[in-house]
């Protein structure tokens, strides 16, 4: 089970990363509280 909220955080993450990568400037504090609220 930790493995697997592990990998679920993981790709959270990596989702984050996709989407400030394709230019989400304007959505960055959406994405950081989401960040801040999934690793609480």
């Amino acid at each position: 089970m930790r493995n697997r909220r592990f990998t679920a955080r993981f790709s959270f993450m990596f989702f984050l990363v996709r989407l400030i990568a394709d230019g989400a400037d304007e959505n960055i504090d959406n994405l950081r509280l989401a960040a801040a609220l999934a690793w609480k």
